[in-house]
Parts: C-alpha cells; structure tokens; sequence
C-alpha cells in the first residue's frame, strides 16, 4: 500500500449529491446516461476545478451505464435545475 501513496498527488471528496448533479448535467448536456461511479471524475471537476492545469485540456473517464434505467430516472430526477 505504501508504494500506491508516493505516486498520489491528492485525494479529493464529493458527496454523493454533487454525483448525482454531474449524472444530470452529463445527460441533459451529453445525453450520456452514466452511473454513478462514472460520474465521480465530472463531479470532481466541477467541485474543484484543475487549477494545477490551467490552460490545458482535461480528460475525464466516463465509465458504465450499470445502474437500471427506472433508478437512473429516480437519480437524475432528483436533481432541481
């Protein structure tokens, strides 16, 4: 585990209601039906920014569409625009 921590610059938290936001914005702008867990990368980013790399492009994994549609509806439903 020790060798894992000198390559990880930081860890960073987003609650599970910033998730569900970046799964309704990723459908309502993308049309991309995410799961949860795919959606970790968007939330982040829109939590935190990347201010470390201004000015440069930025990559995020979008993974899965492994939730069922009836709670992806309920999820992003949730959401107050």
């Amino acid at each position: 585990m020790a060798s894992l921590w000198q390559d990880v610059d930081d860890v960073l938290l987003v609650s599970e209601q910033k998730i569900v936001e970046a799964m309704a914005q990723l459908f309502a702008q993308d049309k991309l039906a995410v799961e949860p867990a795919g959606a970790v990368t968007v939330a982040a980013l829109r939590r935190y920014g990347n201010p470390a790399r201004a000015g440069r492009n930025i990559v995020a994994v979008l993974s899965g569409g492994n939730v069922e549609p009836k709670r992806f509806l309920e999820l992003v439903g949730s959401v107050s625009r």
